[in-house]
């Protein structure tokens, strides 16, 4: 039943709480009732035990049973003892108040416990029906149990008593109950009654009746809590009469609001329409753009494309879906970081030079700018990317580094003819005196390394000339930047006028990753510039290399470094110098100050196009009359291990040795022919060798597995080294081949590893240097016919 008042609670409350003492009263004075004549009895019956004990032990020994039994009836008469019986430790009757208990009982561990600890011992057991006390006292004699006293003493008596005690509680509870409900009825009356009339007023109330008083009828909490109530009545009224007037004036607002809202709604509606045209207007420029222009989030997701990068690169908006363009090569890579960092920096920049691949794979030169797209409050949003195709440019660039390169060996061609015909003055002079003096062997031997010694000048010679003029596909690699300062100045000294003076000051030996023949383009244009502005009365050109470190918060004025290690390359003459409009206009592609017949004007064009090309910087510093001085900074890489090649055998100094294997040698050339022929077996080698190719592969083919190693020239007549060699690797792909070559158009050292063919050389070759590869690549092979497994 539910309780939906608040006396009815009280009443049900105050009844739970008597119950509840009621009953704890009832169990408490009923188990302490019960405990208490426990005890009782305990020690009741444990007098008595200890009592006939000492009497039955005098009868025991004097064996006066009957005495004995006599004193156990009469101690049972008029009590509540039902009977007593002794019994031996072996469980034996000897006297026994219960005529039908005879013979012999089993020994229980009860009777076991008593035999070990020898003290009296109780328990409650069942006799006939009835629950009984047990008392058992062991009989001790000279320290040793010889019997067991057995005493049971009814527990009728107790359980009389603890009736009567129970109901007792009974009537004390019963009386507890009827207390508990009047105290209850009183209590509610006390407390429900202010309740009630508490409950009217705030009926009236909730009905709208803000005017009604409850009355006070007591100053307790309740009265308190009606006395409040009133005072929040009085306190609604007032506040409900100024909500009233706050809503009338709300109202006269919000129509002053509405009359607002609608002015700036069309204020805006107007900007937004602004807004849209101004969008459309850039959106058409992009669109019109034929410069490709990209958009990016801050995670450098394209959000826009114009038809121009689509163009360009083939890709559009719907082909990415959301993911990062592929199009940075692996080389352009850390450029490209340092160019997210600006821009995370919230930097902009301008004419950043890289490549990147279309959806193709093929490589473009581009031209980037970009800067970063904010937010109205200035928070980075994304970027702006501007990706101008240079590749045709480019092109023409290297068409025109070409013919400038080819300009400037027309210009040291004098110089160079000069070297060579010193070189080949003395090859002959040493020629006739070691001729002269064969009979001397020590003589002659000096002459014949000074022979050597030219020989190596005029190969070292003709190998910078075939660098500088050839026109290749440029591989950067790390370069020892001084030693080509030094090989240019070499030549330079023999071309410039004698009236011209060199000065170098070297103060670095450091790497730059960039490729050697270009370095010397840059560096024979700047030193051949300054010669052109000291033609009459010479003058002093410097050439200084230095390092230097610049940091992020130190940058050069000018020039937009990024921070790290740099080579600084000087160039500086004192001749006569250009003007503030010369200068500005020293590196635009067409400029020249030149006559006509005297130069294209190409140079420092050129110049400046290869250090940007290498990720360099360029600045020009000159006054009428004060000479010229250019400044080139290119960064520094660190000291890598260069890798073993030929160059590395040729200063090695090792005990050379030969072997007994057959070698194939090929050359059109009789000369090279036979010295290498005679030069092999002079090392014990067997040599067969061809002056022409089809018949040396006429002779491999009859018996590939005769031969264990190739030596073949590249440019002879009716079949080249390179076709000689793919020929021969068809029919045997694990023989050894060294191409050897003065100089080819159609074959470099990568081509001929990727055709199979083990070592390039370049000649003339040195008989050291051969004899080592021939023994390297034999050893080899020799290592790996050993690791193969035959069935």
């Amino acid at each position: 039943m539910l309780l939906n008042s608040i006396r009815q609670k009280i009443i049900c409350s105050a009844f739970s709480l008597g119950l509840v003492i009621i009953a704890v009263f009832a169990f408490t004075s009923y188990f302490r009732t019960i405990n208490a004549m426990q005890m009782e009895i305990q020690k009741h019956g444990t007098a008595i035990v200890k009592t006939f004990t000492q009497m039955a032990t005098t009868y025991i020994f004097e064996s006066d049973y009957i005495t004995l039994l006599d004193n156990a009836n009469e101690l049972i008469e008029n009590s509540d003892i039902l009977e007593v019986t002794i019994l031996d430790t072996h469980g034996k009757i000897w006297v026994s108040t219960d005529t039908q208990l005879s013979g012999k009982l089993n020994i229980e561990p009860f009777y076991q416990d008593i035999l070990t600890r020898k003290k009296i011992t109780h328990r409650k057991i069942m006799h006939n029906g009835q629950t009984v006390m047990e008392f058992v006292s062991p009989i001790v004699a000279l320290g040793k149990v010889l019997y067991f006293l057995k005493i049971e003493i009814s527990l009728k008596d107790i359980q009389n008593q603890v009736a009567g005690r129970i109901n007792d509680i009974i009537i004390i509870s019963l009386g507890m109950i009827v207390l508990a409900i009047f105290l209850g009825i009183f209590l509610s009356q006390l407390v429900t009654d202010p309740l009630k009339k508490l409950v009217k007023g705030t009926n009236e109330i909730s009905q709208g009746n803000l005017n009604y008083k409850i009355k006070v009828y007591s100053s307790d909490e309740i009265g308190t809590l009606t006395k409040s109530f009133n005072l929040m009545t009085d306190n609604l009224r007032k506040e409900l009469s100024k909500r009233k007037q706050a809503e009338e004036k709300i109202e006269r607002a919000r129509d002053e609001l509405e009359i607002r809202v609608k002015e700036r709604t069309a204020e805006l509606q107007q900007q937004i329409e602004d807004r849209i045209i101004a969008e459309e207007k850039y959106r058409m420029l992009m669109e019109a753009s034929s410069v490709s222009i990209v958009v990016y989030d801050m995670n450098g997701i394209p959000d826009y494309i114009n038809p121009a990068f689509t163009q360009t690169f083939g890709w559009t908006l719907e082909d990415l879906k959301g993911r990062k363009i592929d199009f940075v090569p692996e080389k352009e890579m850390p450029h490209t970081l340092e160019m997210i960092e600006r821009l995370k920096r919230g930097e902009r920049y301008q004419g950043f030079e890289t490549r990147r691949y279309n959806n193709k794979r093929e490589s473009l030169d581009v031209s980037i700018s970009f800067d970063v797209w904010r937010e109205r409050d200035g928070t980075p949003k994304g970027s702006v990317v501007i990706l101008h195709d240079v590749t045709h440019r480019k092109q023409l660039e290297m068409q025109l580094f070409q013919s400038r390169k080819m300009e400037a060996v027309g210009t040291l061609a004098g110089g160079i003819a000069h070297d060579f015909n010193n070189i080949l003055s003395g090859i002959v002079s040493y020629s006739q005196l070691a001729e002269m003096h064969v009979e001397n062997p020590e003589r002659a031997k000096k002459h014949i390394c000074q022979i050597l010694k030219g020989a190596k000048r005029a190969a070292g010679l003709v190998q910078q000339i075939l660098a500088f003029s050839r026109k290749t596909d440029y591989q950067k690699q790390p370069v020892e930047f001084y030693r080509v300062v030094k090989e240019v100045l070499k030549l330079q000294r023999s071309s410039l006028p004698p009236a011209i003076e060199i000065k170098e000051n070297i103060f670095s030996r450091a790497m730059v990753r960039a490729e050697s023949t270009q370095m010397h383009q840059i560096i024979t244009n700047l030193c051949t510039n300054a010669a052109h502005a000291m033609p009459e009365k010479g003058g002093v050109l410097t050439v200084v290399l230095e390092e230097i470190e610049v940091s992020g918060q130190a940058r050069l004025p000018d020039m937009d470094l990024l921070p790290g290690r740099y080579l600084k390359l000087t160039v500086k003459d004192n001749g006569h110098g250009m003007d503030k409009k010369t200068l500005e206009k020293a590196f635009d592609l067409y400029f020249t100050t030149k006559e006509v017949g005297k130069g294209t004007g190409f140079g420092l064009a050129l110049v400046q196009a290869i250090v940007e090309e290498h990720k360099g910087y360029i600045k020009a510093d000159s006054a009428p009359g004060k000479g010229a001085s250019f400044y080139i900074y290119l960064p520094i890489v660190p000291i890598v291990e260069n890798k073993h090649d030929v160059r590395s055998l040729e200063h090695t100094v090792v005990n050379l040795t030969g072997g007994t294997e057959t070698i194939m040698v090929i050359d059109d050339d009789v000369l090279i022919l036979s010295a290498t022929q005679e030069m092999l077996e002079d090392y014990g080698y067997i040599v067969m060798a061809f002056h022409d190719a089809k018949q040396a592969f006429d002779a491999f083919k009859r018996n590939p597995y005769q031969f264990d190693l190739i030596i073949t020239d590249m440019a002879m007549p009716g079949m080249t080294g390179d076709a000689l060699s793919v020929s021969i690797l068809t029919l045997r792909n694990d023989v050894p081949i060294i191409l050897c070559t003065g100089y080819s158009e159609t074959i470099s050292e990568g081509k001929a590893l990727e055709l199979g063919i083990q070592k390039y050389l370049q000649k003339p070759v040195e008989s050291q240097t051969l004899l080592l590869l021939i023994r390297e690549l034999l050893e080899n092979n020799i290592e790996t016919w050993d690791s193969i497994d035959i069935p």
